[in-house]
């Protein structure tokens, strides 16, 4: 069931727009929308909003299922949306958009790996070794975002090895949309890439991108809490559970 508009609107009062739809879910999330409208916000066919008006007009248009290619891309604008607040943030809100960056990245990025990369492997030429090489790519930038914690945000060097890491992730994204994305689009039929889609939206919702404030100690909390490393060992192995539940093997 679909949410309405008037209902979406209760949760999205003190949103700064423009915006877009990641912004939405979390701004929705932190004044306590329930599921259905997290999941109406999340199924919006456009990622863009300049006013509330945008938002209304996108909750009651028709929706169209869309498929992993398009949520993908979706999710990388929001990456490197988040990389470019966290480098121009005051030092009181700097640390915890850093922090929401490594939940950002850790649910991604473990998304894609038990959802988007073994279609690959299967589907795409040459798959062990597209998907291989991108693997490569996210654990180097694992490390990199590893050590950026360790130095914390009040290092003189803080903001240049950011953008260092946001190069880096970029290109990595950048390398996935070639080489992986594009070839999925090739050769799987609409109806898997929608599937596909559907698990990946359900991988994600396995973890929310950032906590509720009223959430309390709960076990999705306690899995993003941590360095780097562990955030995305935490995420990654939650997700595989859940993977193993529903039997998406």
């Amino acid at each position: 069931m679909t949410a309405s508009a008037i209902e979406v609107q209760r949760y999205l009062g003190d949103v700064h727009y423009p915006t877009n739809k990641q912004g939405l879910v979390e701004e929705a999330r932190e004044h306590g929308a329930d599921d259905n409208v997290v999941r109406t916000l999340q199924e919006l066919s456009r990622d863009r909003f300049a006013s509330p008006n945008d938002v209304s007009q996108a909750v009651s248009e028709p929706s169209t299922q869309r498929d992993i290619v398009e949520i993908l891309l979706a999710r990388h604008t929001d990456i490197k949306q988040m990389f470019m607040r966290v480098g121009s943030a005051q030092a009181g809100q700097k640390e915890q958009l850093f922090h929401d960056l490594v939940r950002m990245l850790a649910v991604h990025e473990n998304a894609e790996e038990v959802v988007v990369h073994p279609a690959a492997r299967d589907l795409i030429p040459n798959g062990d070794s597209v998907v291989g090489e991108r693997l490569q790519e996210e654990s180097e930038s694992k490390r990199a975002l590893a050590d950026l914690y360790d130095q914390g945000i009040d290092h003189p060097e803080f903001d240049r090895h950011l953008g260092v890491l946001a190069e880096s992730v970029l290109a990595h994204a950048a390398q996935e949309e070639r080489l992986e994305f594009a070839q999925l689009r090739q050769h799987a039929d609409i109806d898997r890439l929608r599937r596909m889609a559907a698990a990946f939206e359900a991988a994600e919702s396995v973890v929310p991108t950032r906590p509720h404030p009223s959430a309390g100690e709960s076990a999705a909390v306690n899995l993003m809490v941590g360095p780097p490393t562990a955030v995305f060992d935490k995420i990654r192995d939650a997700m595989r559970d859940w993977r193993k539940r529903t039997g998406d093997e």
